[in-house]
């Protein structure tokens, strides 16, 4: 008792604010984001404060310590959902609610939701659902299934930017209208409530109210309304762009490598795999799997350079390079999901690299590979406050990632090995190309928003944010089911998802995608992608390569391209299934088809059945193949199938 009522009084004396928003009393951290959580300092800036009981505490009592990276933000993801809790909710029994399948209905004055630009006044499309990821566990107790109503930008939202989010009226289970709570409906009215300053009430007043009835919302029919302000797109690109800059001013073209072993045709369709290390500058402080693994920041404000450290690397080179009968292409390849450069033997991509030359290299994905496992699962086993380290060292990741690619055309080029009848088969004028699926096709996204050496990639079955992508995949049912140990309730489980993706936006699709192609990063190229996506897919559902395909903003798709469940497919430019696209002129997203029935495929934050899951189906069609090929080669994009891409299930 004691103790948390000194953390309560802590709590308070840091805060301008109270420890929590009482506007919704479900859960403290309620409603999320919210520039409540944002209070202006004495500098004048406006950061994020949360304090230790703002996030839920864990079934042992153990706090959330938002001393770890959380507080000190200017703004909050883009990526993220506004979310909140209406007691009784029924989405189904309410009209004009822009969901998964009519989003654009979000964009009408008769939504019941209103996501608005405050800067612009103008409604941002967007879709609401109820959380199901907590039904099969709390189905012996429905009191604890409290399902949170959350609504998902359709795509990134604009950094440094505020947002205000407003719900009208919502039908209530049993008949009539969910209710206000208390305290909203005081500020609604005018009226003086406890805990409800006058400075936030004047804020309302001028900020929010106006902008919900500019929108379509009348004030009195208002169920909640709140605003939350985005970071700046520098807050999630800085540490990343410096790392990147840094690594290749020391580099550059000299990578020192060592080759370990050498085994010739180890596989029909490759004529040598290697395996060695390359030299890399490195920038955090533990070079193992530390859970206090973090980037080091020098006094500049910049990452640090703390040494250098030899990171294994696979090399694949097929027979028809070795034999001179193809041109190489230096292709760089992206593993899974807790998976390795090792994934590089998979026998289908043998066959891609023997039939287009591809000279393939990997590194580990470090932050989510194989050798993460162990601390990966202890942090979300014990204090998910650490989850920061993670995303350190996918930063480290992408830097080796990046140098490694940039070694198979440079100083790895001149050894024997990659020489035909004494010439280099791979030098600066060689063509470069990114390719990778699953976790390969997410970090390849910001893959191919950092690199300088190449501007065509291919994204098989991605996804992102890993706040939509998560709950909807089976990958990560153990991970959830250790989350539902520690947090007795689905509502205190869904805020550690939020929690998650503030930390995951640092580097994931969420804080980069927008600059692939259409707002290039600085010293970067424009870069052009193609996407890959599955009906069915148990693992990246196909909800989440959408959002990235919208959030790369001027994707394509083919009039014939899938739509999942009938929804609308949202958000992209439609071209007639006979064109030919110049390959360097944005992207184009391309679903496949399996005959998977719609009652696995759910519309809700769930995955799909894994008795149907598609997901290693989609890249070894040999429609894929061909159309990476002539992206690949000509740079052209057309449709390999005609019409819809109709697989073979």
């Amino acid at each position: 008792m004691r103790t948390a009522l000194a953390l309560l009084l802590a709590a308070a004396a840091a805060f301008a604010n109270a420890p929590c928003d009482i506007i919704d009393p479900s859960l403290c951290v309620f409603p999320f984001p919210n520039d409540y959580f944002r209070p202006v300092g004495p500098s004048g800036v406006a950061l994020t404060n949360y304090s230790n009981i703002t996030w839920p505490l864990d079934a042992d009592g153990k706090i959330f310590d938002v001393s770890n990276g959380w507080n000190g933000v200017n703004g909050f993801s883009p990526a993220q959902a506004a979310i909140t809790y209406l007691p009784n909710a029924s989405l189904s029994g309410t009209p004009n609610l822009p969901r998964l399948w009519n989003m654009e209905t979000s964009l009408l004055a008769t939504s019941v939701t209103a996501l608005i630009n405050a800067e612009t006044g103008e409604r941002v499309a967007h879709w609401v659902e109820a959380d199901h990821s907590s039904d099969e566990w709390d189905a012996a107790d429905p009191s604890k299934n409290k399902r949170a109503f959350m609504a998902w930008p359709a795509a990134r939202l604009n950094g440094s930017t505020r947002y205000v989010f407003a719900v009208g009226p919502v039908a209530a289970l049993g008949g009539g209208f969910v209710q206000p709570s208390p305290a909203f409906r005081a500020m609604r009215a005018g009226a003086s409530f406890p805990g409800i300053e006058p400075e936030r009430q004047a804020h309302f007043e001028k900020d929010i109210f106006p902008l919900a009835e500019a929108a379509g919302l009348s004030r009195g029919s208002l169920t909640i309304a709140w605003d939350f302000t985005t970071a700046s797109d520098a807050t999630w690109t800085h540490n990343m762009l410096s790392m990147r800059d840094q690594a290749l001013a020391l580099v550059g073209d000299n990578a020192a490598y060592s080759i370990t072993s050498k085994t010739p045709t180890p596989r029909p369709g490759v004529a040598m795999e290697v395996d060695g290390f390359i030299t890399v500058p490195w920038f955090l402080s533990s070079i193992s799997p530390d859970i206090g693994t973090h980037i080091v920041i020098g006094s500049d404000g910049k990452p640090e350079l703390q040494g250098y450290n030899d990171v294994p690397f696979k090399l694949i080179i097929p027979t028809s390079v070795a034999n001179g009968s193809k041109p190489a292409t230096a292709q760089y390849y992206g593993h899974g999901l807790f998976g390795s450069a090792s994934e590089l033997t998979n026998q289908y991509l043998d066959t891609e690299a023997d039939e287009n030359g591809w000279v393939m290299i990997g590194v580990n994905w470090i932050g989510l590979c194989s050798e993460d496992i162990i601390s990966d699962a202890y942090m979300v086993a014990n204090d998910l406050s650490l989850f920061g380290f993670i995303q350190a060292r996918l930063h480290q990741a992408q830097t080796n990632a990046l140098l490694a690619h940039r070694m198979l055309f440079t100083s790895l080029a001149a050894d024997p090995i990659l020489a035909v009848n004494g010439q280099p088969v791979l030098s600066k004028a060689s063509p470069r190309r990114y390719y990778g699926n699953s976790l390969g096709g997410i970090m390849g996204s910001v893959f191919m928003s950092l690199s300088t050496d190449t501007t065509h990639g291919v994204l098989g079955v991605p996804g992102g944010p890993f706040g939509i992508l998560l709950p909807r995949s089976k990958d990560f049912a153990a991970l959830f089911d250790i989350i539902r140990l520690r947090y007795d309730n689905s509502l205190a489980r869904i805020s550690m998802m939020s929690a998650i993706q503030e930390q995951f936006t640092y580097l994931e699709p969420g804080g980069y995608v927008n600059h692939l192609w259409k707002d290039p990063l600085p010293n970067t190229p424009q870069h052009s992608v193609l996407i890959h996506y599955g009906q069915g897919d148990a693992q990246v559902n196909w909800v989440a390569a959408e959002w990235l395909g919208r959030s790369i903003g001027g994707m394509r798709a083919f009039d014939g391209t899938m739509r999942v469940r009938n929804c609308t497919l949202f958000g992209f430019e439609f071209v007639d299934n006979s064109a030919k696209l110049n390959g360097t002129d944005g992207g184009l997203m391309q679903g496949y088809y399996f005959d998977v029935p719609a009652e696995n495929i759910p519309l809700e934050n769930l995955p799909c059945a894994s008795a149907t899951d598609t997901h290693g189906k989609t890249r070894r069609t040999a429609h894929a193949m061909e159309q990476t090929r002539v992206f690949f080669e000509q740079d052209v994009i057309y449709n390999p199938c005609g019409g819809a891409c109709h697989e073979q299930p």
